[in-house]
């Protein structure tokens, strides 16, 4: 093996990575976007704050 194909492998796999973890955040983003806070411990002064989301039962 070549140290060209070496390095478009390893090139190639390092966009897999990166395109799914954006995937996976997008994913995260659009379903915490449709859920509703319904409570809010307030934990510390740093902003260590544990919020409670609903998101509906798609089954429901």
């Amino acid at each position: 093996m070549s140290i060209e194909s070496k390095n478009s492998s390893v090139k190639h796999g390092f966009m897999f990575l990166l395109i799914s973890i954006a995937l996976v955040l997008t994913i995260g983003l659009v379903t915490a976007s449709f859920a509703d806070e319904i409570g809010d411990v307030n934990v510390d002064w740093l902003g260590g704050d544990i919020k409670v989301d609903a998101i509906e039962d798609p089954k429901g």
